[in-house]
């Protein structure tokens, strides 16, 4: 988690300095910015911890079977701290709980919106824009689009005979086409999701400046050259009231009305030295999300070190222990099905010390400490008494116990 959070928070940095000092290109900061959004969205730096892996089982047994009334067994604690439930993956999940609790709120206070729009005594039909219908109300800030399968195209009532209400209906064209209303939609969930994260509501904010940007270049080229770009200035001024409506695209925005018409006057072709400079951007961007999940990052390695110590290493200390007790403790390790052994296999003794050794080679292990064999076979575990093994019983045992004492 730590990682997923680095990595994101470095890789929008990067997006939001190139916003504000990369070439004016329109199309290349949207998809920087819009890359590194959706990168809080997909976990990508994550994939590692979502691999399918053979984690090995803790097993911290102590077990001494010379003397009963020693043997012991280390149990695992399973009291949760406070400390235990306050870890960063808890913590994030709190977090992005409470976010979906906030876009669904916010999605309903829209619905609620628009049912407000429809039930005022100001709305009216005015006409059809290529098919979309168009509908007036004072309700409406200056003009939206609102609607994914159906959309409507909604505009203030001072703008219908307006010399303006013809670049405004190309504009709200022009986002249906780019569906960029589905993008303000999961521009609204990633921000509730990060409400906590100002990064968040920077790069959001980038992309709505952007989106627009890129409406307005397109819709600029319906039109003789420089008219477009005058009545959208003359329409800021005009100074129309503005909402904040979350999922609709709007013709006018807070904050980034200076911004799009730099934009719009700016040439959108760029030079080799740009295009270097974004290529070597993306690359970095990619490199710093692949890097988490690379089998040579210090990063990864270390921590997947610290799960195999504890507790996801197979720890075990014998003394004198017969196969017909160990036998079981490996079979529930593995999640064996239970089998029978000879009685001379049972009685054997062994006496074993294995500290952090992988589930996937313990019983290789085992076989080169005790010198007897230990496979799986048939979802069973197989005990084979190698040659040139020093034998021990559990008479033996107790006589050298005796003659010690």
């Amino acid at each position: 988690m730590s990682l997923f959070l680095i990595s994101n928070f470095i890789l929008s940095t990067l997006a939001v300095l190139y916003h504000r000092y990369g070439h004016r290109n329109i199309s290349m900061k949207l998809f920087f910015s819009a890359f590194a959004l959706i990168c809080w969205v997909v976990p990508f730096t994550m994939v590692r911890e979502y691999l399918p892996q053979d984690i090995a089982v803790n097993v911290n047994w102590i077990v001494n079977l010379q003397t009963p009334a020693t043997t012991s067994v280390s149990h695992i604690n399973n009291h949760v701290s406070l400390h235990d439930l306050l870890t960063l993956n808890n913590v994030f999940i709190a977090l992005t709980a409470l976010g979906v609790l906030l876009f669904m709120i916010h999605l309903y206070k829209h619905f609620q919106w628009l049912r407000t729009l429809k039930n005022n005594s100001s709305f009216k039909r005015i006409e059809d824009y290529k098919a979309i219908p168009v509908y007036s109300s004072d309700l409406i800030s200056n003009a939206l689009l609102i609607g994914y399968k159906y959309p409507e195209i909604w505009v203030n009532t001072k703008l219908v005979d307006s010399p303006y209400l013809e670049i405004v209906l190309e504009h709200e064209m022009n986002h249906f086409k780019q569906k960029d209303n589905y993008w303000l939609l999961l521009l609204q969930f990633v921000q509730s999701i990060y409400w906590w994260n100002p990064l968040i509501r920077l790069l959001v904010s980038n992309i709505e400046t952007l989106i627009e940007a890129r409406c307005d270049y397109i819709s600029s080229h319906s039109f003789n050259e420089g008219i477009y770009q005058q009545k959208l200035t003359d329409l800021i001024v005009a100074s129309l009231p503005i909402v904040s409506t979350r999922f609709a695209s709007t013709v006018v925005c807070k904050n980034s009305n200076i911004n799009r018409l730099k934009l719009l006057k700016e040439k959108q072709t760029m030079n080799l030295l740009s295009k270097l400079t974004a290529g070597l951007l993306f690359v970095t961007g990619v490199a710093i999300l692949t890097l988490p999940i690379s089998s040579t990052n210090i990063f990864a390695s270390n921590e997947i070190a610290e799960k195999f110590k504890a507790p996801n290493a197979l720890t075990m200390n014998f003394i004198d222990i017969p196969l017909e007790q160990l036998a079981p403790i490996i079979t529930e390790i593995y999640k064996l099905e239970p089998n029978s052994y000879s009685d001379e296999i049972k009685n054997e003794l062994i006496s074993v010390k294995i500290e952090s050794v992988h589930k996937d080679e313990f019983l290789k292990k085992l076989t080169e400490l005790t010198n007897i064999e230990f496979k799986i076979i048939n979802n069973q575990l197989a005990i084979k008494i190698l040659p040139n093994r020093v034998r021990k019983n559990k008479s033996e045992a107790s006589k050298n116990a005796k003659t010690d004492s």
